[in-house]
């Protein structure tokens, strides 16, 4: 709303509780800038129906995404949980940012052995916001980050919207909602199998939904709640569900799945051999995956090869043992010719 001052700018909303408003103080060096400050978050706090640490968690993270996990229980409702039970939350939750980097970078039905680079490097510059008082509330602020091979760069406030709606980070926050809202949706549809036999449909990997399991810290009247906060500065390309509930019945479906997964993944055949050929897109900044020809003596004693596609990390791999003429596990389902790749390696 308009004002003579110049040092303060004012804000007028309106509910069905009534009319609200905001005064924001511009210059820092008022007197009572911080209690202006603090009050204007009280009014938002009432007007929005927010918590006021929710509300600061937001403002002081204005380039980032947050991702909130809440528990809630009787044995939660001061804000506490036991010292054991913090740690299981808090490492699924890091389970599960991880697993779904892993699934936007090379997609598997399960992982296991090295963590791709990529991969540290973005969970390195996520970091834990503070929990709510009411339940126990665990938020992953996720700061959008742009990691190739070769460098790391975490964007600001004053990069361009979409080049943060395209980062990898959007790409990671999308894809745990996805993942929940596909889980979610496909047990009340009792439809569960079409993500162990449409894997390529879905990409949720057994390593996901561990996590998933990890986070049901109680019994059966335990409610946990995903919900977004995304960056208030980035308003495309954001998942259109925003908060998702699980209850505790959903764990035994979820469990299968996950059982199911893996037991395809340890079915896959292993294949020894080396890199007979490469094909790749040539630019290597916007490569994502590529193909490989692995030759290798099959059980018949006679020479195969195997057409492998592989994801941008894995491709990597394997330009570097064709040009040191090394030797390369990769495990897979193999139909004819063609190889899924689950797990790609240099023997050393």
């Amino acid at each position: 709303m308009p004002t003579k001052r110049v040092d303060i700018k004012r804000f007028i909303g309106s509910s069905e509780e009534g009319c609200y408003q905001i005064i924001i103080p511009i210059d820092r060096t008022l007197s009572d800038y911080k209690i202006a400050m603090y009050d204007a978050i009280l009014t938002l706090s009432s007007f929005e129906h927010k918590k006021v640490e929710q509300i600061i968690l937001y403002l002081l993270n204005p380039n980032t995404d947050i991702i909130k996990i809440r528990v809630a229980n009787d044995k939660v409702e001061q804000g506490n949980i036991t010292l054991d039970d913090a740690v299981q939350l808090y490492d699924n939750a890091k389970k599960l940012i991880s697993a779904a980097a892993s699934e936007v970078i090379n997609p598997k039905k399960f992982y296991s052995g090295r963590v791709d680079e990529k991969i540290n490097k973005f969970m390195s510059m996520c970091r834990f916001g503070q929990t709510e008082i009411g339940s126990y509330v665990v938020s992953v602020v996720c700061p959008f980050a742009e990691i190739t091979d070769t460098s790391d760069l975490q964007l600001t406030l004053f990069t361009d919207e979409q080049r943060c709606a395209d980062s990898l980070t959007r790409q990671i926050t999308n894809k745990v909602f996805q993942n929940i809202f596909s889980v979610k949706d496909q047990i009340d549809r009792d439809s569960h199998n079409q993500l162990i036999e449409d894997f390529e449909s879905h990409h949720i990997s057994s390593n996901f939904l561990d996590a998933l399991n990890g986070i049901n810290l109680y019994s059966d009247d335990t409610i946990v709640e995903y919900y977004a906060e995304w960056s208030p500065v980035v308003k495309t390309n954001r998942f259109h569900q925003t908060k998702i509930q699980l209850s505790h019945s959903y764990y035994d479906k979820i469990s299968y799945i996950s059982q199911e997964l893996k037991k395809q993944a340890s079915q896959d055949i292993e294949i020894i051999g080396r890199v007979s050929s490469l094909k790749a897109a040539p630019n290597i900044e916007t490569r994502t995956s590529g193909t490989v020809i692995i030759t290798y003596i099959g059980n018949d004693n006679r020479p195969h090869s195997a057409n492998t596609i592989l994801g941008k990390n894995d491709y990597d791999i394997a330009i570097q043992a064709h040009q040191n003429g090394k030797y390369v596990k990769a495990i897979g389902e193999l139909n004819r010719n063609t190889l899924t790749c689950n797990s790609f390696e240099i023997i050393e």
